[in-house]
């Protein structure tokens, strides 16, 4: 343990690891930053490459990589010497170095199959289709690049032909949710085929599943879904990731709060008009592990999910259950009934989504609003329909 500790500092530099987190610039021999973790205008967080420590004179927080590793992902010393170790390219030891090396495997696999994505979406004619969708969804070239938005080919077998090429096993290729066997068969299939594929990010930014979201003539195949994600594996479990979170984790420390949204295209037309503390349960119910997740960085939440009526129901389910896990609960109101959810609504009206969710309300004001325009407020008997409406989301 002592071992790695001194390995992992040997390799990796104080300011390289928390400018992956923060904007920092030169103050004399010294770097600073605005601390991560109080508010403040002025920047009073500083970094000694010298001495490898850092140093908050408003917070009185200080520390080594590690401490710093600790406080900004909210983890215990054995999972900040992992996320440091991975920074590092050290491996350290586990307690089962099977499930370890499994685990391995999986990231790399999944990770190559990202890659093979990315390539498609440029390079390929049925990519460069789904490549024109996209730009016409709003989405610029630099946010496809940074969330490293991809293409399935419409074909059975493309993506594991590359992948077993690259030297992963049929099972790897199963195991990481990629590709699917069907009963009394050998070959596998690829799972996702005819899809713009949305990668999905661990905590540490590596691939660990995908969204895919139905392109082309394959819409038009009969009981089609529209989007299809990794079945749960051992890197990947729906319940605890949240797409987004690894952009948006620092940013929601930052600003003390987090914008949940539904959607994967939610997430990059927000982070692209700058509200960039954005998350998203991607067409999976939020659950408390995401809740506990999220309480690491912020206990502020805004929803805005979709405004239709399943957008609705899964709006109230989400309060009440953040609720019941002590966050503060706003709303943000899509003010154009033409724009569906935030991606509508950036791609109409771009930058002004900022000014939008900055004026989120409160939960029972906003409930209060929306159930003022049914009743007649002056009826008695619309008074207490209100109130048995409202009181849900009175703690």
């Amino acid at each position: 343990m002592v071992d790695n500790i001194s390995k992992i500092k040997d390799r990796l530099d104080v300011v390289d690891v928390i400018s992956g987190y923060l904007k920092v610039q030169k103050a004399g021999v010294n770097f600073k930053a605005r601390c991560p973790f109080h508010n403040e205008k002025t920047p009073s967080f500083y970094i000694s490459p010298e001495r490898q420590i850092w140093h908050c004179f408003g917070c009185s927080k200080g520390g080594d990589i590690f401490g710093f590793v600790k406080e900004i992902e909210g983890v215990e010393f054995p999972e900040a010497l992992r996320i440091l170790a991975q920074k590092a390219g050290i491996e350290i030891d586990q307690y089962d170095p099977a499930v370890k090396n499994e685990k391995s495997r999986l990231f790399s696999v999944t990770e190559a199959a990202a890659r093979f994505f990315e390539k498609q979406l440029s390079g390929s004619n049925s990519g460069k289709q789904a490549l024109g969708y996209l730009s016409s969804r709003g989405l610029k070239p630099e946010t496809i690049k940074e969330f490293r938005l991809g293409y399935a080919p419409n074909d059975w077998y493309s993506l594991n032909k590359f992948l077993t090429g690259c030297g992963f096993s049929k099972k790897e290729i199963v195991d990481a949710g990629l590709s699917f066997q069907k009963e009394g068969r050998s070959d596998i299939y690829d799972r996702f085929r005819s899809r713009i594929m949305f990668p999905i990010f661990d905590l540490n930014g590596s691939a660990v599943g995908f969204t895919g979201r139905i392109f082309g003539d394959a819409a038009n195949e009969e009981g089609v879904a529209k989007y299809i994600n990794t079945p749960q594996t051992v890197i990947y479990d729906k319940s605890r990731v949240l797409y987004g979170l690894n952009k948006a984790k620092t940013e929601a420390r930052l600003a003390d709060r987090c914008v949940l949204v539904e959607g994967n295209m939610d997430v990059l037309m927000s982070y692209q008009a700058g509200v960039k503390n954005v998350i998203a349960s991607s067409g999976t119910a939020l659950t408390s592990s995401h809740l506990k997740l999220l309480q690491r960085y912020t206990t502020n939440l805004d929803f805005c999910f979709d405004t239709d009526q399943a957008g609705e129901m899964a709006t109230k389910r989400g309060i009440g259950l953040a609720l019941a896990q002590n966050f503060n609960i706003k709303v943000i109101s899509i003010d154009d009934k033409e724009c569906k959810d935030p991606a509508d609504y950036v791609q109409k009206y771009g930058s002004k989504w900022l000014d939008v969710a900055s004026k989120a309300k409160p939960v029972v004001e906003f409930y209060f609003d929306k159930e003022r325009q049914k009743y007649n407020p002056n009826s008695s008997e619309d008074k207490k329909s209100i109130v048995s409406k409202l009181a849900p989301f009175i703690k």
